[in-house]
């Protein structure tokens, strides 16, 4: 569970807001692979209307992410992986609503 609260000079981009972070992971022994699944829920609460539209802001957002990376085999002295994301912000100004989707690759040290 995360609390936030950004103070801005303009005080519509001012906001405070809830968020909730479950994640798991499980390694395969046999195959060396890491991987991980975390889901996001959270909702901002502006604390001003928006300068454009004259409404208060109001977000909700959602994700959710996979993570595979291969401990067995090191490239470089470096594991590799990929993260699968998906998000979705719903705010009750359509301007900011959106969804994304995100293919990463990373490289970690060993």
């Amino acid at each position: 569970m995360t609390c936030e609260y950004a103070r801005a000079r303009e005080e519509p981009y001012s906001y405070s807001g809830l968020g909730f972070s479950p994640s798991g992971s499980y390694f395969f022994p046999t195959t060396g692979i890491l991987s991980r699944v975390s889901l996001f829920y959270g909702m901002r609460e502006y604390d001003a209307p928006d300068p454009f539209f004259g409404v208060k802001r109001s977000d909700k957002r959602k994700k959710i992410e996979f993570a595979l990376s291969d401990r067995k085999r090191l490239v470089w002295n470096r594991y590799l992986g990929i993260v699968i994301g998906l998000e979705e912000n719903r705010s009750n100004l359509d301007f900011y609503s959106y969804q994304k989707f995100n293919l990463a690759f990373s490289v970690e040290q060993y």
